[in-house]
């Protein structure tokens, strides 16, 4: 019995290690794990988190303010949009359209507020569920022998930050679609 323990240690252990080193910050502007890039810039769609609350995207203390900027993108895409259409600008139409699939993301996984409202988690978590945050930066924590942590720190809402460790947040569904592209078609 105790033979299997320590198997089943070493496997766990073995898997924990593997996937530390699957993920690489290329340069300062470019995360990739597998086959996934994301890069500075790039929205991310927060999903439900993977016990009461987000163990792998949490709040930041050290806010910028540039959350504004993300909070009013959603407003500004549709007014962007149709400014675009009225005016015959195709450019225009196409950034507002962009701007519009974003905030969308949510509701092409049928998250609806009465959904969200309805699950048994965090009041503070039902607040970030289905909203897309824009990677300012990444950052690299630790080192290679006692085991580094790659975060992205994303704008949210109003002028708060949070901070996304990226290989556990998207294998656990933490982050579930990066622009417009959902997750679930990719394995974990």
């Amino acid at each position: 019995m105790k033979n299997h323990k320590n198997l089943l240690l070493t496997a766990v252990m073995f898997g924990l290690v593997s996937t530390a080193f699957s993920q690489t910050l290329e340069n300062k502007d470019t995360f990739t794990m597998d086959t996934l890039t994301i890069h500075v810039g790039d929205d991310l769609t927060i999903g439900k988190p993977s016990t009461f609350d987000f163990v792998n995207v949490v709040e930041s203390k050290h806010g910028l303010g540039i959350g504004n900027i993300a909070n009013a993108a959603g407003a500004l895409g549709s007014t962007v949009g149709l400014l675009g259409a009225e005016t015959g600008h195709l450019g225009t139409a196409m950034t507002g359209i962009k701007v519009m699939n974003a905030a969308n993301t949510a509701a092409s996984v049928g998250w609806t507020a009465d959904a969200i409202a309805a699950l048994n988690v965090s009041n503070q978590a039902k607040k970030i569920i289905g909203k897309k945050f824009r990677v300012l930066r990444f950052k690299k924590e630790g080192n290679q022998r006692r085991g580094e942590h790659i975060y992205a720190i994303l704008a949210g809402e109003g002028k708060t930050n949070y901070k996304a460790e990226l290989a556990p947040a998207i294998k656990s569904h933490e982050i579930i679609a990066i622009n417009t592209q959902i997750f679930n078609t990719l394995e974990h």
